[in-house]
């Protein structure tokens, strides 16, 4: 039996969608797969901030972008992580200002607390 051309041309673009989507995917990096964790309490421009870095422990895994939310006094951590390619690192560094109505920290969907604020 043979394939005509418009059945392969389907098949060819169902595959290049395929890899299309699994090469865009990103999953959000959880606190417990960050390995080399580290949190210091640093100024940046004489402000106050955290500083949270760590390498992603999924081996094939880079950071593709970090980003940051406000819910009430604690500040969200978001790390996307995507499948690896020549030039991307699993690592990642994030300076954070911590300004007197920021009493926590928190990391990933799961919201893991990673910083407190010490009562005075």
């Amino acid at each position: 039996m043979r394939l005509g051309p418009t059945v392969a041309l389907v098949v060819l673009g169902i595959a290049a969608t395929m890899v299309i989507v699994f090469l865009r995917h990103t999953e959000v990096l959880e606190w417990k797969d960050v390995f080399q964790s580290r949190i210091t309490e640093v100024e940046r421009d004489g402000v106050p901030a955290v500083r949270i870095s760590g390498l992603c422990g999924h081996s094939a895994m880079s950071v593709r972008d970090i980003t940051q939310q406000r819910r009430g006094s604690a500040q969200l951590i978001t790390v996307r992580v995507f499948l690896a390619r020549r030039g991307t690192t699993g690592s990642f560094q994030v300076d954070l200002p911590v300004r007197k109505d920021i009493n926590e920290i928190r990391f990933g969907q799961q919201e893991t607390i990673i910083w407190q604020r010490h009562p005075k």
